[in-house]
């Protein structure tokens, strides 16, 4: 398994703060988030990337994957075509730069939930979407992670897995958070993981109070031992990443405490 640090980049301050504290206590990579005067924006994305893929070399960080951002909460499903176009287009420039940075992987969260569309007028968009994105994601090589969120779609472990199998594209899969199933009381993560392991691209570790709010790891309801049970069951030997965003508090001890949490989860 390889250990990655998400979070979202302000600026060369920022990166300049963090990333050798976070090379220096032994993690593999790096996740940016694509949004809007953040590191990279969708405006200036192609230089933004080569920088910030230089900056995480310089210390020997990868660039594994990409989170999309919020603009696909609430364009992915949107009844205007118009609106549901600028989601697709933010996923071409997502997936562009991440394959500048090095990776092969760009996160959507598959929209959010909203009365005003009814959750199988939701699902054909989504589907729509996922297979157009996935073409994308093919020609250059590179994968769409759908991951499951507080947006709340789809609303189940059994709708996630008739979704997927409906998408049915090879470069569209499953970006799994494991306490995002805990916080959100959406059942067993063990189980999420044997269900949906032919789809899983990616994994981000967070930990949470059941049905409550997201915790510092190893002090929330995650079963963490049944949870590297389920990675071990399905040989899982790829990027885990470890999403902290919950810390801003005290970012130069950030890095640390969550890295000893991720060898320490690891051990059991």
């Amino acid at each position: 398994m390889k250990f990655g640090f998400s979070t979202t980049w302000d600026d060369l301050n920022h990166l300049e703060k963090l990333l050798p504290v976070i090379a220096e206590v032994g993690f593999d990579g790096v996740e940016p988030t694509f949004i809007k005067g953040k590191l990279p924006s969708p405006e200036g994305f192609a230089r933004e990337s080569e920088m910030l893929k230089a900056f995480a070399g310089n210390y020997g960080l990868s660039i594994p994957s990409m989170r999309g951002g919020k603009v696909f909460w609430s364009t992915i499903a949107h009844e205007e075509e118009s609106v549901r176009e600028l989601g697709v287009e933010h996923a071409r420039k997502g997936l562009e730069a991440v394959s500048i940075m090095g990776g092969d992987l760009l996160l959507v969260v598959p929209g959010e939930l909203n009365s005003a569309v009814p959750y199988e007028t939701h699902w054909k968009r989504v589907v729509d979407f996922a297979r157009i994105a996935g073409d994308i994601a093919a020609s250059k090589g590179m994968h769409i992670g759908l991951e499951n969120t507080e947006a709340g779609f789809p609303a189940n472990l059994s709708d996630w897995k008739q979704l997927l199998q409906e998408i049915n594209h090879a470069h569209v899969g499953m970006y799994l958070d494991i306490g995002n199933i805990v916080w959100l009381d959406l059942g067993d993560p063990a189980q999420w993981i044997k269900e949906l392991a032919p789809w899983i691209k990616r994994i981000h570790f967070k930990d949470g109070c059941r049905g409550e709010r997201l915790v510092q790891l190893l002090e929330g309801e995650v079963d963490w031992p049944l949870v590297m049970a389920a990675l071990r069951s399905i040989e899982w030997d790829d990027w885990i990443i470890a999403e902290p965003d919950w810390y801003r508090w005290a970012p130069e001890v950030v890095p640390k405490h969550v890295k000893a949490s991720l060898d320490a989860i690891r051990q059991l």
